[in-house]
C-alpha cells in the first residue's frame, strides 16, 4: 500500500499473520479485514510481528487501492502491510508457501483463490497455526498462539 517492494528479508525473524483477500470483495474479505484489525490493535506495539495481506486480485488492486483499503481499515504501515505483485506468484505463495488454499491452480487467467484462511508463521518460518479469519473465536485464539510466540521470542533472548 506504500509502493515499496517487500521480500523475505523484511520480514525475516518476524512472526507473521498471512492472509489472501481483495478489496472488492463483498463477503469474507471485509469480515476478515476487520478481524485482522483486532490483531492490530493487540500487538500495536510489538515489532517482531507483521500482518501481510496479499491481495488475489493484482490487476485491479493497484497500490492506491490498497492504501485506500488499508486506510478505511486503521492499518497501521508499521505493522500491516497490504501487498500486491504477480498474480502466478500470489496465488504460488497462498497454495504452496502458506497453505491457505487446497483447490489446485496455476494462477492464470481462470484460476481463482478465495479463502478466510489466516496463517501463524512463527519467527523461524515455521507454520504454527491456521484460523477462519471471519470467526471472532478464531481469530482470539490466533492472539493467544501469536503472544504464546512472542513470549518464546523473549525467552530465547533473554535467557
Amino acid at each position: 500500500q506504500l509502493g515499496d517492494s517487500v521480500s523475505e528479508k523484511d520480514v525475516e525473524g518476524q512472526i507473521l499473520v498471512v492472509d489472501f483477500f481483495f478489496t472488492r470483495c463483498p463477503t469474507i474479505c471485509p469480515i476478515m479485514t476487520q478481524q485482522l484489525t483486532r490483531v492490530q490493535s493487540a500487538f500495536a506495539s510489538e515489532a517482531r510481528m507483521h500482518i501481510l495481506s496479499h491481495s488475489v486480485t493484482p490487476q485491479a488492486d493497484s497500490v492506491s487501492v490498497l492504501r485506500s483499503y488499508a486506510e478505511k481499515f486503521g492499518a497501521n504501515s508499521d505493522r500491516w502491510w497490504f501487498l500486491t505483485g504477480e498474480k502466478a506468484h500470489i496465488y504460488h505463495l497462498s497454495r504452496r508457501s502458506y497453505f491457505s488454499c487446497l483447490e489446485e491452480g496455476d494462477g492464470g487467467l481462470q484460476d481463482f483463490v478465495h479463502t478466510e484462511n489466516v496463517a501463524l508463521v512463527d519467527a523461524s518460518g515455521r507454520i504454527r497455526g491456521m484460523y477462519d479469519g471471519t470467526d471472532g473465536e478464531e481469530v482470539d485464539q490466533l492472539i493467544e498462539d501469536v503472544q504464546l510466540l512472542i513470549q518464546d521470542l523473549e525467552e530465547n533472548t533473554n535467557p
